[in-house]
């Protein structure tokens, strides 16, 4: 099984973000990385804000392997969704359902539901 540190170059060298980068953003020292590569692993919230960052998940900068089942669209969808507050969640409920009603409704006239 592969580590944190192999992980995480892997997601940063396919999105083209640096070190300094993600210590800017995630708010913690390049010294984090010394320690990663000797081994140690992150805290939970620094892996969490690292997999928001990078549209991934922890389970994937764990492992290497993504969460079964789930897509990488909805990863970022559930990452974004993590972020918004409960106004913009409840715009973006309203536009799913929206969404859902019409494949729902395109469903049912295909298969000559009424």
């Amino acid at each position: 099984m592969r580590n944190f540190l192999e992980n995480l170059t892997e997601i940063m060298q396919k999105k083209g973000i640096t070190q300094r980068k993600i210590c800017e953003i995630c708010g913690f020292t390049e010294s984090s990385f010394w320690a990663w590569k000797k081994g140690s692993l992150p805290k939970v919230d620094a892996a969490f804000k690292i997999a928001q960052f990078l549209d991934t998940s922890v389970e994937f900068l764990m492992t290497g392997k993504d969460p079964q089942g789930i897509k990488s669209d909805e990863l970022r969808l559930i990452n974004k969704w993590r972020l918004i507050g409960d106004d913009s969640r409840r715009t973006a409920l309203l536009i799913i359902d929206d969404a859902y009603e019409r494949a729902i409704a395109s469903l049912k006239e295909k298969k000559g539901i009424a």
